[in-house]
């Protein structure tokens, strides 16, 4: 044991510290050593294991790169032989068994300089289409064993900075280093925030609306929304989007749009806001659809919440006319809509409550600084719809964003379409042939439904899900939003399931 040295010293490797690919067998070689000097440490005697980086100058390492001193090797460069003497004396001086002397490469992101953190996951992991697996998925639940776990964690340290530990590996999905490679791309630091999560849920209408809208163009049924260029895919048919509630193009709709590829068209249903149900505004805004697809017998349709009911009876009437395509859905299906109305606002709800409930949200949608528990009561204490719209009049003459008219209209809008989900027939609906992708909210509106929200029940084709954080208000301002949309946005060459 040579109990009377002053130092036991064995050098080590950080192929064993930090792995690299192809050396395993190095690696555990040196691992072994390494814990005869815990041992060694632990009996009382003398013991040092100094794992080192890349050594220049001198053995294997610069014989194969010769005089490329700078050379990335494994994340490291090569140590000088003087640099490597130097630090002798403060590591063998050290308290620890096992220690380590290396010359960090700047961090890069990919290996080839392009490669994102999505790339370089799914070759470690054999995965060519990232359409093939769900983002929402574990990437232990995908297939990844306990050596791509290895190789992944150290690929996301060395390369792309960004450190896991094996429980945080485990529970990993590709839709969460989507959301940090987009962080990376747009230049986010620690200390800004994502905000695609919300600290308080909302309820009831402030659920279902976001803003007004934009009341300058809300009289156009297809209004064309700022995008991005595709000039790979100039035959392809536009992306039709048709919004909430509201029924209207807000800021949540333009932002968005700006990062989906080709051409964008916003549906607007408010220039039939004294339609009583889905159906009726689908047969309304056919003929103008028809009009943006032309010639081109291929459709994508991208709908919100309520536009889901609209974009589902559209597509019905579309197939029988001979198109075909997709339809992704953003948090909206029959089954799910009814159960978060009748949650929100009660199955047996009085036309005078639902107007209360409506008229407190949408003032605490525009005055922020009202509370909508003292809105509800001093709307509930009115007895007529009528005095209730008066009482209205009052808090609409304090801004000068939406006209009283508009607001008005939108207060009626809103009654009649909140009423036609609460009294929507699921029994006897018409079921399409497209498939659909559902994006669904991580932050859960309502529990006890089918993961799809009975799609199945609507459709002969596929039903695929993905989820994305925040609730079904805060999702759409999620990055990830737009990727998905463009991602299942159907190929020109024909039918996308």
């Amino acid at each position: 044991m040579c109990p009377r040295l002053e130092h036991f010293v064995v050098f080590s490797s950080v192929s064993c510290g930090r792995g690299n690919a192809g050396q395993t067998n190095y690696g555990m070689a040196n691992s072994v050593m390494e814990r005869i000097i815990e041992d060694r440490l632990k009996s009382g005697f003398p013991a040092k294991a100094i794992q080192w980086g890349a050594v220049g100058e001198v053995g294997l390492v610069a014989n194969m790169v010769e005089d490329k001193i700078d050379i990335d090797i494994g994340g490291t460069l090569q140590q000088r032989i003087s640099s490597c003497l130097q630090e002798l004396d403060t590591l063998l001086n050290g308290p620890d068994a096992i220690v380590a002397s290396m010359v960090v490469a700047e961090k890069r992101f990919g290996n080839s300089g392009s490669e994102n953190v999505i790339e370089a996951v799914m070759n470690i992991m054999g995965i060519r289409d990232i359409k093939s697996v769900s983002l929402g998925a574990t990437l232990s639940e995908i297939g990844m064993d306990s050596l791509m776990a290895v190789e992944i964690q150290q690929t996301l340290e060395r390369n792309f900075d960004l450190c896991l530990t094996p429980q945080m590996l485990r529970t990993l999905t590709f839709q969460k280093l989507l959301e940090y490679d987009e962080a990376r791309e747009f230049n986010v630091t620690e200390d800004d925030e994502i905000n695609v999560d919300s600290k308080d849920t909302p309820t009831g209408i402030e659920l279902l609306l976001r803003n007004l809208g934009d009341e300058s163009r809300c009289n156009e049924v297809m209004i064309e929304l700022q995008s991005t260029p595709d000039t790979l895919e100039l035959a392809t048919s536009p992306t039709i989007i048709i919004p909430g509630i509201e029924g209207t193009a807000g800021q949540v709709w333009y932002k968005l749009a700006k990062n989906i590829n080709g051409k964008v068209i916003m549906l607007q249903f408010h220039p039939f806001a004294e339609l009583t149900s889905t159906k009726e505004i689908a047969e309304a805004c056919y003929e103008d659809v028809k009009k943006v697809l032309k010639a081109n017998r291929q459709f994508y349709i991208v709908a919100y919440s309520y536009g889901a009911l609209i974009a589902l009876e559209l597509v019905a009437m579309l197939e029988k006319a001979g198109f075909d395509g997709q339809l992704l859905l953003i948090d909206g299906a029959p089954h799910f809509l009814t159960k978060l109305t009748h949650l929100h606002f009660g199955e047996n709800i009085t036309d005078n409550n639902l107007y209360d409930l409506i008229l407190s949200g949408i003032i605490q949608t525009v005055f922020r600084e009202d509370i909508k528990e003292l809105l509800l009561l001093q709307f509930s204490q009115l007895p007529t719809i009528e005095q209730k719209m008066e009482k209205f009049d009052e808090y609409i003459a304090k801004q000068s964003v939406y006209s009283p008219n508009y607001s008005k209209a939108m207060i009626h809008a809103m009654f009649r379409r909140i009423s036609a989900v609460a009294n929507y027939d699921l029994l006897n609906f018409e079921t399409i042939n497209s498939p659909i992708t559902l994006i669904r909210a991580a932050e859960a509106s309502i529990q006890n439904i089918d993961e799809n929200y009975s799609l199945q029940k609507i459709t002969k084709g596929t039903v695929r899900v993905e989820k994305i954080e925040g609730n079904h208000t805060t999702m759409l301002d999620n990055p990830i939003l737009s990727m998905l949309i463009n991602n299942f946005k159907p190929s020109p060459m024909g039918k996308e399931n």
